[in-house]
């Protein structure tokens, strides 16, 4: 297991287009319309199928971070990815003059401790916690281990499908609640299923799991058109802990864990692109592309282009490109020397400020 899985390392790139694709419906406003319309199906499709990138992605976390041990390195090249991006897209907003309130402008420039992306305070705050979430996760017997599984599933998906129960103990997954149980989830598949007495099993469910990740958006596709018809709020079905959503997530993250690539060119590809994967989110979520998303990428704008799905996809893939191309070259000329040599040197000067007090 410690070679790289490839298939996961696609998934992070995968997770990074889907929130593409989720960052340019949500601030394009493309849900917020009275009643269904056929015209806009396709996009409740792309809604559906890649609602589950978030969770995705920190399953991936829990997976490899189950068999990590804390390093101040890591978090210290966590936190400085964070502040370059943010900075870098402050700067580049004041140079083409981008319109900013006093507020505006303390947003960008403290992102961290504003709060103005919570997926990123939740990641740091779980980053900080996994070694402790590891030693509870190998306490566990292996009954014990399934047993609180089930009772995780129950509370958080379940018991919380009542809408007051769900926004005020989880709130629709926009919490470090929720991170802390698919980290589990992936430490739990990880420990369980491929490297424990589950692996038979495992390897059975893989050759399936791509179909459970099909049914399961499908099935969200079209909660999400029967709740716009009864006049709710589509965005009920989409909630991060929805049951179909996390089954959808599961389904698709055992899926392409399961992939083999064969051809060298492919692999070298992924290997390459998949570590500027976080690079894509810091970018393509920052408030002042967000600014310009909403500006141009709106609703009017794909209404009124030859094709909707069409025009959309290629705004969404171009971005992303657009994104990962800038978050590669950052990583080639700034993060690898960071990662060499400032790193490891902040590493030990925190490590002799910590052995004095």
């Amino acid at each position: 297991m410690n070679k790289r899985n490839l298939g996961l390392d696609l998934l992070r790139l995968l997770a990074m287009f889907m929130i593409v694709i989720l960052h340019i419906i949500n601030w394009g406003g493309l849900l917020k319309h009275t009643l269904f319309q056929v015209e806009f199906l396709p996009i409740y499709i792309f809604e559906a199928f890649s609602i589950v990138a978030v969770n995705c992605f920190i399953l991936i976390s829990g997976f490899f971070l189950v068999k990590q041990e804390f390093k101040l390195k890591k978090l210290i090249a966590l936190i400085f990815e964070i502040c370059f991006y943010t900075w870098l897209c402050f700067v580049v907003a004041l140079v083409i003059k981008t319109p900013m309130d006093i507020k505006l402008f303390i947003k960008g420039l403290f992102t961290i401790t504003t709060g103005v992306h919570w997926f990123i305070t939740c990641y740091l705050m779980l980053y900080i916690s996994f070694p402790f979430i590891n030693k509870f996760v190998y306490s566990l017997s292996l009954k014990q281990k399934h047993v609180f599984a089930a009772i995780t599933v129950l509370l958080f998906c379940v018991w919380t499908l009542i809408p007051t129960v769900n926004y005020q103990s989880i709130h629709s997954g926009y919490t470090f609640l929720w991170f802390l149980f698919l980290y589990y989830w992936g430490a739990y598949i990880r420990l369980v299923f491929v490297e424990g007495e589950g692996n038979k099993l495992f390897n059975k469910i893989v050759n399936f799991s791509g179909y459970g990740y099909v049914i399961f958006s499908v099935v969200t596709a079209f909660l999400m058109c029967m709740l716009n018809l009864i006049g709710k709020e589509v965005f009920m079905a989409l909630h991060y802990n929805a049951l179909f959503v996390f089954l959808a997530s599961i389904c698709l993250f055992v899926f392409m864990y399961g992939i083999k690539f064969k051809n060298d060119i492919i692999s070298k590809l992924i290997m390459f692109f998949a570590p500027a994967s976080f690079g894509v989110f810091l970018l393509s979520d920052n408030i002042f592309v967000i600014y310009y998303q909403e500006k141009f990428l709106n609703k009017e704008f794909f209404l009124q282009s030859f094709s909707m799905p069409i025009m959309f996809l290629i705004c969404a893939v171009c971005i992303f490109l657009f994104c990962l191309l800038i978050s590669v070259i950052l990583h080639k000329r700034i993060f690898t020397f960071s990662d060499r040599y400032i790193y490891p040197f902040l590493e030990q000067k925190f490590i002799k400020l910590k052995n004095i007090f």
